[in-house]
């Protein structure tokens, strides 16, 4: 296994992990207390086959723990789009949609590259805004953070060649 690999895998496996101890600390915490209906969603103004179940909103005190790991996953997947624009810069660029006419990378797919970061974050935050069951804000929080593990891997790649060009 190379050490970019490794490097990644432990990215995306540190949240999970995190997850999973709030997850259990919580589970005994509702065993202990005999309040099993908290844990799951209350049926609210229930009639006939109109019964939705109502989770949490975002802003109740009780998601500030997944609010928080949310917005710090969004800074990860800003920072690897980030690292991978400016490893990127005035290179050759492979991609299509992101070179410009003499087929560099350069304010054209920085803008681009913004433009989907700024478009991705903005959509996870506005869907949250109106549903957030836990499982969907971890989803959201789990896939950001393996977004910026993978910008950033492919930041030190395109560092990586770029120094080997440099060493040639």
């Amino acid at each position: 296994m190379s050490i970019k690999s490794l490097l990644l895998l432990t990215i995306c496996a540190f949240p999970l992990s995190v997850f999973a101890a709030q997850d259990s600390a919580e589970a005994t915490a509702i065993v202990t207390s005999e309040r099993a209906t908290t844990a799951s969603p209350s049926l609210t103004g229930c009639v006939g086959a109109a019964c939705l179940p109502t989770y949490k909103r975002w802003n109740d005190e009780s998601m500030k723990a997944e609010r928080k790991w949310f917005y710090r996953s969004i800074m990860a997947h800003g920072a690897g789009t980030a690292a991978d624009a400016w490893s990127s810069w005035h290179q050759p660029e492979a991609t299509s949609l992101l070179r410009d006419n003499s087929g560099r990378f350069s304010a054209k797919g920085a803008m681009i590259k913004a433009g989907f970061f700024a478009g991705t974050s903005v959509a996870e935050y506005a869907i949250l805004r109106s549903y957030s069951p836990k499982w969907l804000v971890r989803t959201f929080t789990i896939m950001n953070y393996a977004l910026g593990a993978e910008y950033s891997a492919v930041a030190i790649s395109n560092r990586v060649q770029i120094n080997r060009q440099a060493a040639r």
